[in-house]
């Protein structure tokens, strides 16, 4: 399988808290494009 890296710069400050909210989101739909997040 092949591994990719998926990098997004954002503008203005994001906490700790909105980066987990994103992952966990990642996660609920990760299984519906075949893809399998690692870690952010």
């Amino acid at each position: 399988m092949p591994l990719y890296m998926d990098v997004h710069s954002l503008d203005g400050a994001v906490s700790f808290e909105d980066v987990g909210k994103a992952h966990r989101a990642d996660l609920q739909t990760q299984g519906g494009y075949d893809v399998s997040y690692l870690r952010y």
